[in-house]
């Protein structure tokens, strides 16, 4: 879910209706219309059409299928989960904070923890903890500069360099490849460089 502020924030899928609910449960209904709690969320909602039909029966901007998600992020302030997925790591290519609420179990709350670990988001589990998190994540300062740079920082460099180095590190050069990443690119078919 995308959320607003000034703000937006991005809710995602399911995990927008339930956080839309905790708001309910925190902080009363909406303020007025698609405002809840000084936000105004943006949820998507995919191929979800009653989900998407009940939150904007609420006020809320709910959208359904979207092409341009880098888009949609940029004017984003922040981005509300529930599990570490792509959408999470969209959201740290374009250097939005990410908020992971209430992760889903399994690989959602695997993906949440190790992602917190590395600084790169917050996970909130307490329907309490939600808002201030998100006031203190969309706001310039420490919290949000650092989880940002952190985010950005695991996109950088070149892949195949990388991959590379780890093959070498392994033992296993691959089979005809140069020293650089640009010769394994070299021998490519063009469709796959």
């Amino acid at each position: 879910m995308l959320y607003y502020w000034d703000t937006v924030v991005e809710w995602h899928g399911p995990a927008g209706w339930e956080a839309l609910s905790t708001f309910d449960e925190a902080d009363g209904p909406l303020e007025e219309p698609g405002i809840v709690a000084g936000w105004r969320p943006v949820v998507v909602c995919g191929t979800n059409e009653a989900l998407r039909r009940r939150l904007a029966s609420a006020g809320v901007t709910a959208l359904g299928w979207v092409d341009d998600m880098a888009a949609l992020m940029a004017d984003a302030d922040v981005l509300v989960d529930n599990a570490g997925g792509l959408t999470s790591k969209e959201a740290l290519a374009a250097g939005l904070p990410v908020v992971v609420f209430r992760p889903i179990a399994g690989h959602g709350r695997d993906d949440a923890m190790a992602m917190a670990a590395l600084g790169v988001s917050v996970v909130v589990d307490d329907a309490r903890y939600l808002v201030p998190v998100l006031d203190r994540v969309s706001r310039p300062g420490h919290l949000r500069e650092e989880q940002v740079r952190r985010g950005l920082d695991l996109f950088g460099g070149d892949a195949a360099d990388q991959l590379l180095a780890l093959l070498a590190d392994l033992g296993r050069p691959p089979a005809g490849a140069g020293s650089t990443a640009s010769a394994a690119r070299g021998s490519l078919p063009a469709a796959a460089r």
